[in-house]
């Protein structure tokens, strides 16, 4: 069941999100993958910041 879920970047998604950038820096085949990540997590502060 899917239930309607606004997105508020807790401390812990914020480390998370920096180890993805630090593991794209090591590793180049993970940049396409952070990138769609990456505009799915800007969306979600986009959408919370409208709520």
């Amino acid at each position: 069941m899917l239930q309607k879920v606004s997105y508020v970047p807790t401390l812990k998604a914020m480390r998370k999100f920096s180890f993805l950038k630090n593991l794209v820096k090591r590793n180049g085949k993970l940049l396409e993958m952070t990138d769609a990540r990456k505009s799915l997590y800007k969306n979600a502060l986009y959408k919370n910041h409208l709520n």
